[in-house]
């Protein structure tokens, strides 16, 4: 799930939205196994190491609208700049399936 800094997430609600089982946050272990990421490095570019394309990606439609995002490059400690349509590009060409829900 990605979304703004300022916004939190209603598990049940993006359940609803998501047409999924229960959501939880992704353990340690899920986080090495699926992107090859540490807790407190996740990023939405944490996708290209999911070379399975087992990942699904499920944006805050309120994000479409930025014309720039600051993204963590799998290392919390950097920042890079990009537009969503380059973001959603970079998810596309891995191969993940992208979803939109309402935060």
């Amino acid at each position: 799930m990605v979304l703004g800094k300022d916004k939190k997430a209603d598990l049940k609600e993006l359940r609803k939205q998501l047409g999924s089982s229960a959501l939880s946050f992704a353990s340690e272990q899920r986080l090495e196994k699926y992107l090859m990421l540490s807790k407190g490095s996740v990023s939405p570019l944490g996708i290209i190491n999911d070379t399975n394309r087992e990942v699904e990606v499920a944006f805050d439609v309120e994000l479409t609208t930025k014309e720039i995002l600051g993204i963590h490059p799998n290392d919390n400690t950097a920042t890079v700049l990009l537009s969503f349509a380059d973001l959603k590009k970079v998810i596309e060409i891995n191969g993940n399936t992208i979803k939109y829900v309402t935060v």
